[in-house]
Parts: structure tokens; C-alpha cells; sequence
């Protein structure tokens, strides 16, 4: 059966978009999953053990919104201090999940890694077939935007190990930008709305 323009159009958006979304959203947080899975017996594994410094302190953001606090101030100071809207994309997640729905901070953190994540992986496939028009352009550049740096190269035979291609790309890694730290996912996703819009064609500059 031949597929019509319709069909295809159905196919990519409803079916290979959200596989693809889904499928990479999995693999971003394939090392957490693994970790937690690997605790040790007696210990909780939150999450938060890369660049631990700077999670801990996203973290204490998400606190704060967890006890009904936009604003964003240090929690491990007693210096006084005014609360800055600096990082309401973890104070707002902590409150919608924390204060809201009553998760802790760090499922709260997660989650909105998760929320943040799969919205930056979906507005990319927006951008790419924005600016290209093709479903099968789209589907390679996404690929090769998440996977690049995760394609497995031969770093030795004896003993067999296996690397990254392209590891030194940080900004491509798929492991830690899919689902990295929520200011950079929101700042991911503003960018490309930002994009989206002053380039639509239905917008008129004054």
C-alpha cells in the first residue's frame, strides 16, 4: 500500500519522533538507572554525584522551592541574604513537585530533568524541520546531533576497551546534555522557541 503525504506525515510526527524522543530521553538517564540499580545494600544513591559542588547547590534551589520559595538564595550560609528569581527552573519544579505534590527535592530534581529533557529532545526535531523542510534531514541530524560523541570507537584489543568517538566534544555527549542540569535544559528550550518564533513565517516585525 502506497502511503500519501498524509500518512508519512503521521508516521514521522506521531510514531518515529516520539520513539526516537523516547528512545534517547532512556538512554541520557541509562547511567543513573544503572547506578541506582548497583547501590549498595544499606545506601541510597540520589543522583547528584557529578560535578557535585555545582548539583548540590541546583539542588538547594529545588529545596527552596519544595518550601514554597521562588526566589533563590544560598541555604548553606547564614550571611543574610535577598532571594534572587535567578533560578526559577529549579525553584518552580520544586515547588509544582516538592511543595505542591509533596516529592522530595531530589525526586523533584529528576523529574523536572526528565519534563525539561524530553521537551528540549521534541523541540529539535521543530528546529531541524524548520530549517530543512525533510523528515529524513531531520531524523539524521538529530541522530548526529545526540549520538555523535556516543558511537563507540576501539581503544584497545588487549585489553578490549571501547570509547567514545569524538569524548572530547563535551557539548555534544549525549549523557550528560539530553538530561543535564535543568538551567541548561531550559536554556536549550528557550533558545530554540526563541528561534522558532522570530523566524516564523506567520510573524510580522515591526
Amino acid at each position: 500500500m502506497k502511503l500519501t503525504n498524509k500518512d508519512r506525515s503521521n508516521l514521522f510526527w506521531y510514531l518515529i519522533v516520539p520513539s526516537l524522543s523516547i528512545m534517547t530521553l532512556i538512554i541520557s538517564f541509562s547511567p543513573w538507572f544503572f547506578e541506582l540499580l548497583v547501590a549498595p545494600a544499606g545506601r541510597v544513591f540520589t543522583g547528584i554525584n557529578r560535578w557535585s559542588g555545582d548539583y548540590f547547590t541546583y539542588l538547594s534551589y529545588v529545596e527552596l522551592g519544595r518550601r514554597g520559595q521562588l526566589g533563590a538564595e544560598l541555604l548553606a550560609t547564614t550571611y543574610p541574604q535577598n532571594p534572587v528569581f535567578a533560578h526559577l527552573a529549579h525553584t518552580l519544579i520544586g515547588y509544582v513537585f516538592g511543595n505542591l505534590l509533596n516529592l522530595s527535592s531530589v525526586i523533584s530534581y529528576h523529574i523536572g530533568r526528565g519534563l525539561f529533557g524530553l521537551i528540549f529532545i521534541l523541540l529539535t526535531f521543530v528546529f531541524f524541520y524548520r530549517i530543512s523542510g525533510s523528515k529524513k534531514i531531520s531524523i539524521i541530524s538529530f541522530l548526529l546531533v545526540f549520538f555523535v560523541s556516543g558511537f563507540p570507537k576501539l581503544l584497545s584489543i588487549n585489553p578490549f576497551l571501547f570509547g567514545r568517538h569524538f569524548d572530547w566534544l563535551q557539548e555534544q555527549n549525549i549523557i550528560g546534555r539530553a538530561v543535564g542540569p535543568l538551567h541548561y535544559s531550559a536554556g536549550f528550550i528557550f533558545f530554540i522557541l526563541a528561534f522558532l518564533w522570530y523566524f516564523s513565517p506567520e510573524k510580522n516585525l515591526l
